[in-house]
């Protein structure tokens, strides 16, 4: 064996050799494409961000080779560090420092490609060194374009957005003071004044929506100061008065006001139309990943009702499915790939308002959105679905079969789809211990949400009872049957009715 040979074997048998790929580095680099991965190496190569010299391209240049998937036995810590350094044996704290030091550049990559073509955050630090500095002209020039460029709305508006204004006005302020200008002040202060009113009124109104949404499905309502301050606010006087405001400062307000007020009041749906209303008419106020955030919270109101047993509300969730298709917001960046529960429910939504033909087409044209180890998965058990509606039950029985168990929502779907197979056929024994089955694991396993749950137990009590009123069929127990089951909040509603409704054997 050569001398080479030998330092590599040492650190094969160390336990050093395994492959890279579960490192945050590499994590990060999986996520770039071509493109991108050309752009960090120019990142790389510029001297002035890259602060620790030529040893660090080195590495990027060694690991670049197995771009995109990292999968080659070849790439080992062992092999790369043997590549840098071929006469020195193989040392991991070495290869650690290489590998934090490519993950800060990559962050640091990252971040720069997030601001693009204007950070507020960047030009007002700009403004604060011109001020500092008394570059006065420069002050001023910097200063028309960044408030003229705020001015208007269009793209820009998130939550932080009164905050930015507000931070302008502030360097405005201090510029004229340092400049012993006081008297050219006022405009500014009367700016700061709306801007941080709306800047507090939005915040509130946005960190109470998360809460409530957040308490409707992950959390216990275990709210402090927010709540208890929003209690002490006259809502309906205070939109009287800002009203008043004929700017988009008020739009803007009108609209993260009716987000919170349709989830809170919940029976009352003129304040959800006049969400949507705003939110349609002025969804270009928004930035890309805000305009995903306001549908989103546009879908959740709209669900929100129908868990209220408002059912006819499932269209208006369809609908704004549709839009987000529509205007390619589906998720918040082209970047990503779409989430498994956010297909799965666009997919059951549409089998739920009868878009058959709709559901088939979405899973053919967007089951490429998923990340790439959900896809089969996902196509499968869609499919199932597909097949058990139109009772083709062997069929559908075959699919779920494909089905690997390696997301607990694919394997609850299955089995819920699999239970409602049992009882179409007529296998009542399977279907009773399969029930028993899952509300054993709905009870013991950690990795059922309350809120899940909750959502699906009623279910399983209800096909139960229709199970033993069929095997013992009383008109009375089945008339009884039929008025629970409607007047109970309980998912695939329609099909239990239907069932209750084909017990009697006339």
């Amino acid at each position: 064996m050569s001398k080479r040979n030998a330092k590599i074997g040492a650190g094969e048998n160390d336990g050093s050799s395994k492959t890279l790929r579960d490192t945050k580095f590499i994590s990060l680099l999986s996520t770039l494409s071509s493109e991108e991965m050309a752009e960090f190496s120019k990142f790389i190569d510029s001297p002035y961000l890259n602060r620790k010299g030529p040893y660090i391209k080195r590495a990027f240049s060694e690991i670049r080779q197995f771009h995109p998937d990292y999968d080659s036995p070849l790439f080992t810590k062992v092999k790369i560090f043997s590549a840098l350094y071929p006469e020195r044996s193989y040392n991991d704290v070495l290869l650690r420092k290489i590998l934090s030091e490519l993950q800060k550049l990559g962050e640091d990559f990252l971040g720069l490609r997030e601001i693009g073509d204007f950070d507020f955050s960047t030009e007002l630090k700009k403004l604060s060194s011109f001020r500092k500095r008394k570059l006065n002209k420069l002050f001023e020039k910097k200063y028309s374009d960044v408030s003229g460029y705020l001015a208007d709305p269009t793209g820009k508006v998130n939550k932080d957005y009164f905050r930015n204004l507000y931070d302008l006005e502030i360097e405005a302020v201090n510029f004229e003071l340092i400049n012993d200008k006081q008297e050219n002040t006022f405009e500014s202060l009367k700016n700061i004044e709306q801007h941080i009113t709306y800047d507090f009124l939005i915040n509130i109104l946005d960190i109470q929506y998360n809460l409530l949404v957040g308490g409707d499905t992950n959390f216990k309502r275990e709210f402090g100061f927010i709540t208890e301050l929003i209690k002490q606010i006259d809502f309906a006087k205070l939109k009287k008065f800002l009203k008043n405001d004929k700017t988009d400062r008020y739009i803007i307000f009108e609209i993260f006001y009716y987000r919170w007020l349709s989830f809170l009041e919940v029976e009352n749906d003129m304040h959800y139309f006049k969400l949507k209303e705003l939110v349609v008419k002025h969804l270009d106020y928004f930035n890309r990943e805000e305009k995903n955030t306001m549908l989103i919270a546009l879908q959740n109101n709209a669900i929100h009702r129908t868990r209220a047993g408002k059912y006819e509300f499932h269209n208006e969730v369809f609908s704004v499915y549709k839009i987000m298709l529509d205007k390619n917001l589906l998720i918040a960046s082209d970047e990503e790939n779409m989430q498994l529960s956010t297909f799965r429910n666009i997919f059951l939504t549409a089998r739920t308002v009868g878009e058959h033909a709709w559901s088939e087409w979405f899973v053919d044209n967007y089951i490429g959105r998923l990340d790439p180890d959900k896809r089969e998965n996902t196509y499968h058990h869609s499919r199932a679905l597909i097949e058990f509606d139109n009772k083709r039950f062997d069929e559908a029985t075959k699919e779920l079969q494909k089905v690997r168990y390696d997301h607990f929502m694919h394997k609850l779907d299955a089995q819920l789809l699999l239970l409602k197979i049992y009882y179409e056929t007529g296998a009542y024994e399977p279907a009773l211990s399969l029930i028993d089955s899952l509300n054993h694991y709905y009870k013991d396993s950690k990795k059922v949400s309350e809120v899940y749950r909750n959502n699906n137990g009623p279910f399983l009590k209800f096909v139960q009872k229709l199970i033993l009123v069929r095997l013992s069929y009383k008109k009375k127990d089945a008339e009884e049957l039929i008025y629970s089951i409607q007047n109970t909040k309980v998912l695939d509603k329609k099909w239990l009715i239907q069932k209750a409704g084909d017990l009697d054997p006339k």
